[in-house]
């Protein structure tokens, strides 16, 4: 036997649904999203201290840590960021990590970019112990031949270094 719903039926259904909806809704704007959640320690820092890994690999692909220092430095000015000469436990440490690895035949690499900032911060089972924490990243794996390494590695850390800058300028705005 087939039942046909009739709009009395489907009124106080819709009806009923709408409290739903909007407890929904409503739950949805009072929990942070990933996004509000990546960067909230961001909020109020005055500045980092640029870090790039030392790594002899490194020098293998024609980058220097001097030169990409200076490169990640003046994107940060360029953007807005206030680039400090030596840490400050108020402020943070942008670090920069470039794993290389020269694959058999020695004709490409396989690299690993990790760009976090790292910053004090206090264990909440215990207040007064304070401690260095990785409190944003970003990073991926990648692989390019010996003649384009050294503009991939770049880009990539350009392109973390701007994830940084957009999430550091949507909580710090000038």
């Amino acid at each position: 036997m087939r039942t046909i719903l009739t709009h009395r039926v489907k009124l106080p259904l819709v009806l009923g649904l709408i409290p739903l909806l909007i407890g929904i809704a409503c739950s949805q704007s009072a929990n942070p999203s990933g996004l509000e959640l990546r960067r909230a320690p961001l909020t109020g820092l005055k500045g980092v201290v640029v870090t790039i890994e030392p790594s002899e690999r490194l020098s293998k692909t024609g980058l220097t840590i001097a030169g990409l220092t200076s490169e990640v430095e003046s994107e940060l000015r360029e953007n807005g960021v206030s680039v400090l000469t030596d840490f400050q436990q108020e402020q943070g440490a942008l670090y920069v990590g470039v794993n290389v690895l020269m694959m058999p035949g020695d004709t490409s690499f396989s690299y690993n970019i990790n760009v976090e900032v790292w910053q004090a911060a206090a264990l909440v089972r215990n207040p007064q112990q304070s401690l260095i924490a990785t409190t944003w990243s970003s990073g991926s794996i990648g692989f390019a031949g010996r003649s384009t390494v050294k503009d991939a590695i770049r880009k990539v850390i350009e392109d973390h270094v701007g994830d940084f800058i957009t999430d550091y300028r949507a909580v710090n705005p000038q």
